[in-house]
């Protein structure tokens, strides 16, 4: 197997002041580590504030990440310099959860699709920029004579559309989208799934996709990364990880979802409380002041990855007890 994307031990922590000046350090992304096929689709997924956004801001340097290293088709990301991470982040592209904020309001939806490619060079001239922007328009579903609107006419929907048509102006091999549907209807959301499944098979691409709702999750991701407190807990393929899940919060996630085909799946979560505040990294489980199956050892030791089968790991000291969602 040659990865496109390989992630080893990334650490991002951030200094805060409290009220009375104090100052503190919480550790957002602790030693992640996954790597990604080519022409696979990754889910990554957990609850707000488990670190998922600033995990993909490291990956394409709009935050610096403090340890670890990654590699983009074999090119070191973080060592890049100027040059080499431009034509990285050419090939590497991030659509932002917010289609309103992170789309520029005096701007066209042309000139907004535009600009990019423009600045790398892939396009010369009006001409070949308004058949670039007209194919990318069609391409996600928009009619090219939107090209003169601004993001303010434009329906949630549709700024999405665009701000994914901005990410393929230049020919991207990774797309990471962060939360990309969480802000839409739930039948525009259909529409944007559908749309990226429809995207990735044309383009070979490959795909990360950040999301809390497991819904979106398991339409349309090859392997799925469960992310708690800035680690990973859980990961392997998507039926393996849904069907039977062996750390205790991904249980708790699939306890949680409603599961029209299997209601008894909903009915009793596995794990109580809400996700506690990041802080300094401490030794042991995170995950153990709301697991019901935590011993003395969760504390003491951090629980190792344990290999189930076909690459499924759990970094749980008790992963084989853990009980079905529903249970």
């Amino acid at each position: 197997m040659d990865p496109l994307l390989e992630v080893n031990g990334i650490v991002k922590a951030f200094e805060t002041r409290g009220e009375r000046g104090q100052r503190g350090r919480v550790v957002a992304v602790d030693g992640v580590s996954f790597d990604v096929e080519r022409r696979e689709i990754l889910g990554l997924v957990g609850e707000s504030g488990s670190g998922k956004t600033t995990l993909v801001r490291c990956l394409v340097r709009l935050v610096e990440p403090d340890a670890g290293s990654a590699t983009f088709d074999h090119m070191s990301i973080f060592d890049a310099r100027a040059a080499e991470l431009r034509r990285i982040r050419q090939r590497m592209q991030l659509i932002y959860q917010d289609p309103y904020s992170s789309l520029n309001p005096t701007l066209s939806v042309g000139e907004t699709i535009a600009e990019p490619a423009r600045v790398h060079g892939l396009v010369r001239g009006r001409e070949q920029e308004r058949a670039l922007v007209g194919d990318l328009l069609t391409s996600v579903g928009l009619n090219p004579a939107d090209a003169t609107r601004r993001p303010r006419e434009l329906s949630g929907g549709q700024r999405q559309r665009v701000a994914i048509a901005r990410g393929l102006a230049l020919e991207p091999e990774l797309l990471i989208a962060d939360e990309a549907v969480s802000a839409l209807d739930v039948s525009v959301q259909a529409q944007i799934l559908n749309l990226f499944a429809d995207l990735a098979e044309k383009r070979q691409l490959t795909m990360i996709l950040v999301s809390h709702q497991l819904a979106v999750i398991a339409q349309l991701a090859h392997r799925v990364a469960i992310m708690y407190l800035g680690r990973i807990v859980e990961i392997g393929s998507t039926v393996d990880v849904f069907k039977r899940p062996r750390h205790p919060y991904t249980a708790m996630l699939l306890a949680a979802h409603p599961d029209v085909a299997n209601p008894r799946r909903s009915r009793t979560p596995v794990a109580q409380g809400e996700l506690a505040e990041m802080g300094e990294a401490g030794v042991g489980c995170r995950f153990r002041d709301r697991c019901p199956m935590a011993q003395a050892l969760c504390a003491e030791v951090d629980p190792p990855p344990v290999t189930l089968q076909d690459g499924h790991l759990a970094w749980c000291h008790f992963g084989a007890d853990v009980p079905e969602a529903g249970e």
